[in-house]
């Protein structure tokens, strides 16, 4: 998604109504640490040049990756430790926070780095996932969870997406957040006027579609829609339905 102006409107009835422009801004931007570090020769200290390889100028030594580098203090020949944070098949462990929504909206960013799908394995796991979205869901509590990764550390929040599935927001920690351009909302404040005007304005606005919901653009050049109509659906369970399952088999 680019940073841009974006005219939004609405069709109704024959109309066009313009509801606003807004601009398009990242709300968060991501700390650069390459900016301050550098990939260079482990031999010479220098860095190399960039073709199909990474060929060091001074004594000629091609790497055929990044990763056969070494990071380093830019002007400096300080080495960037990249320690191992969980080793070669080991189990990653998790521990899990609470926070008020409310608090939490006042201290911190929740700039997504990356979604993910999370699906417990066990009969316990799902019983403890079911108590933990509601709450989420109910009691306005915010779930963080953080862990090692193989060289970098993980925080998520666990909730719900706008179609109900559970999900682990990987989102981009302090210090790599560093806050830009972003609104926020008091909804507990939220005036009886304001409900009404938010009530009239929703009435308004047609129902999303399939069309709505698909994309044609140059990414979807060549793409065989045949074939995709075909695929099986996702698998998707319900998170009680499978709880219920589960403990009647015990």
């Amino acid at each position: 998604m680019q940073n841009r102006i974006l005219l939004v409107q609405v069709q109704f009835a024959g109309m066009t109504m313009a509801l606003g422009e807004f601009k398009i801004t990242n709300f968060v931007k991501k700390y650069d640490y390459t900016k301050v570090t550098e990939n260079v020769c482990p031999e010479c200290n220098i860095k190399p040049e960039t073709q199909k390889q990474y060929r060091c100028s001074k004594c000629g030594t091609e790497y055929s990756s990044w990763r056969k580098l070494k990071r380093v203090l830019k002007g400096t020949t300080d080495v960037v430790e990249q320690p191992r944070l969980v080793e070669e098949k080991e189990k990653a462990v998790a521990t899990i926070y609470k926070m008020d929504a409310l608090e939490f909206a006042k201290r911190y960013s929740d700039a997504t780095k990356e979604d993910k799908g999370i699906v417990p394995v066990d009969t316990n796991s799902v019983q403890n996932l079911m108590n933990l979205v509601v709450a989420v869901s109910r009691f306005g509590q915010v779930i963080v969870l953080k862990w090692n990764e193989t060289r970098q550390q993980n925080v998520a929040l666990l909730g719900l997406s706008p179609s109900n599935r559970v999900i682990l927001k990987e989102i981009v920690p302090r210090p790599l957040a560093q806050i830009q351009s972003s609104m926020v909302v008091d909804l507990e404040n939220v005036t009886e006027e304001q409900i009404t005007l938010a009530r009239q304005l929703i009435e308004n606005i047609p129902e999303v579609t399939d069309e709505v919901m698909t994309i044609t653009d140059y990414r979807t050049t060549g793409m065989d829609m045949d074939a995709i109509e075909d695929v099986q659906p996702e698998a998707v369970q319900s998170l009680q339905e499978v709880l219920i399952a589960m403990k009647a088999a015990q």
